[in-house]
């Protein structure tokens, strides 16, 4: 039945706690709070720089436009203590980016990961079974079809790949990590299909690649958090 349009709104903070709860954005909140404060005590935030008082206050005016009584109920003064506090924290998890994921370590990190990292680009086809996928490798291998007139025959599309082996099905990544530039890959099963690939090229994890850059900051910096917050903060089992 349909709500009468002068009947009040029902009370949703109850949905949202649930909502927050069910979907994880409690938790991912009390982890990105548990990395600032890890930070903040490997970098000793109370040293940083003191944030802008314009930035500030621009950040404590919306909030106080949103619609949530928690947050007008808390007061301008308050509201600007805890978000200069909270942009003081946001400030020593960057500084400790800057220490942990300096140039040096960026290239060691690459380096230990220069196999599941490697990123393979070629043509592939996909093919509904394993025996037609086997017979058009024979047919590229053996008698030397090329590519576009095999997958003509076989009645399928050529689509541009580039696979990272570290992230990709075990499958993939065993057919693709032997294969040399201009040979064929597979076949592999992968998402209710037979895949073949003509490897076109090889890229090694590179520091100028800012995709891998950012990968391995990523995990320099998971590192020195875990580190810092281990036997420190305890995560209750999910039910």
């Amino acid at each position: 039945m349909a709500r009468a349009l002068d009947e009040p709104a029902p009370d949703s903070a109850a949905l949202l706690w649930v909502e927050a709860v069910l979907h994880g954005i409690l938790r991912d909140l009390a982890r990105e709070a548990g990395d600032r404060l890890a930070a903040a005590s490997r970098v000793n935030a109370e040293a940083l720089l003191a944030p802008d008082p314009e930035v500030v206050q621009t950040l404590v005016d919306r909030a106080l436009r949103l619609p949530l009584p928690g947050v007008s109920g808390l007061g301008e003064v308050e509201l600007r203590a805890r978000l200069t506090r909270l942009h003081r924290l946001s400030g020593a998890l960057n500084e400790l980016c800057r220490q942990v994921a300096d140039e040096q370590r960026v290239v060691h990190c690459l380096a230990l990961h220069v196999l599941d990292w490697l990123q393979i680009e070629g043509e592939e086809m996909a093919l509904a079974t394993e025996g037609a996928a086997r017979e058009a490798r024979l047919l590229m291998v053996e008698d030397g079809l090329a590519l576009a007139d095999t997958a003509e025959r076989a009645r399928t599309e050529i689509h541009q790949r580039r696979v990272t082996l570290g992230i990709a099905p075990a499958e993939a990544t065993a057919a693709l990590i032997g294969t040399s530039a201009g040979e064929v890959a597979g076949p592999w099963f992968e998402s209710d299909h037979w895949r073949l690939m003509v490897v076109r090229r090889k890229f090694p994890p590179s520091v100028d690649d800012p995709v891998i850059r950012e990968r391995a900051t990523t995990e320099l910096m998971r590192e020195a958090l875990d580190r810092t917050l281990a036997g420190r903060i305890g995560w209750p089992q999910a039910l």
